[in-house]
C-alpha cells in the first residue's frame, strides 16, 4: 500500500515500504485504454474538444494521453476520462461498466482506489456527424 503520490514533471511517484516506484503518463494510458477494450462498451475515446483519438496503432494509443486528466492529491489521485458514445447505446450502461472495471485494475496495480473517477461524454456519434455534448458520469 503506497504511503503518498508526488509529481515531478510528467512523472508520478509513489513511496512504498520497498521503495519509490515511478510512473508515468503510459502506464495510467495503457490501464485505460485495456479497461475500456475488455469492458465490451461502445465507448470511443476522444479528446476533451471532442475530437476521436486515431487507434491506427498501438504505440500511438499507449503516448497518446490527451483522452484522459489525472490529478494528484496527496494520498490520492482523480482521474477523468474523455469519450464519445454511439447513438441509441445506454450512456449510464457503458460508462458504469468502464468505471468498475476500471476501478478494480487501478486498485489491483496501484494499490488504492481513486478518489474520483470520471467519464465525461463529449458527443454522441451518430452515422458520420457528431453531437457534441458535455455529460459528465462520475463515481
Amino acid at each position: 500500500m503506497p504511503y503518498f503520490f508526488w509529481c515531478e514533471m510528467s512523472n508520478f511517484k509513489v513511496k512504498t515500504k520497498y521503495g519509490n516506484i515511478e510512473l508515468g503518463y503510459r502506464l495510467f494510458s495503457k490501464i485505460i485504454l485495456d479497461a475500456v477494450s475488455d469492458s465490451g462498451s461502445s465507448l470511443l475515446l476522444s479528446t476533451s474538444k471532442s475530437k476521436l483519438i486515431n487507434h491506427s496503432s498501438y504505440k500511438a494509443e499507449i503516448e497518446d494521453n490527451r483522452f484522459f486528466e489525472l490529478t494528484l492529491m496527496e494520498n490520492s489521485y482523480d482521474l477523468k476520462i474523455f469519450g464519445q458514445i454511439e447513438f441509441g447505446k445506454s450512456i449510464s450502461k457503458n460508462t458504469e461498466m468502464v468505471i468498475s472495471l476500471l476501478n478494480q485494475r487501478l486498485k489491483d496495480i496501484l494499490g488504492i482506489y481513486p478518489r474520483s473517477l470520471s467519464i465525461v461524454i463529449t458527443g454522441i456519434i451518430s452515422q458520420n456527424k457528431t453531437a457534441k455534448k458535455h455529460l459528465e458520469v462520475k463515481r
